[in-house]
């Protein structure tokens, strides 16, 4: 439940956000291998991901916390988000 509006969040893969959206990580599906690269990434559960490019059809390159990380379609399908709400000018205070 988001604690600002009351409303649900329904968790999501990051290859259904558009290009400016961030999200809270939530779930890192896969093998133990694809875990662990992701977590030496920075990618893990509470972190919070914003989408630079893409994500397409070879994948998408996404910001955490102040490197890109560009990442294959099939890593970015079973990387499950909560997405936020993307407020102008929000990156600049990150």
């Amino acid at each position: 439940m988001n604690k600002n509006s009351g409303e649900v969040s329904i968790a999501q893969s990051v290859a259904s956000l558009s290009t400016g959206d961030c999200a809270e990580v939530g779930f890192v599906g896969g093998g133990k291998a694809m875990m662990q690269r992701l977590a030496m990434l920075g990618i893990r559960p509470g972190v919070k991901i914003c989408v630079l490019h893409g994500p397409g059809n070879r994948g998408a390159v996404l910001r955490v916390g102040g490197t890109r990380v560009a990442l294959g379609r099939g890593v970015i399908e079973v990387i499950m988000v909560n997405p936020q709400i993307r407020t102008r000018g929000s990156e600049a205070a990150e």
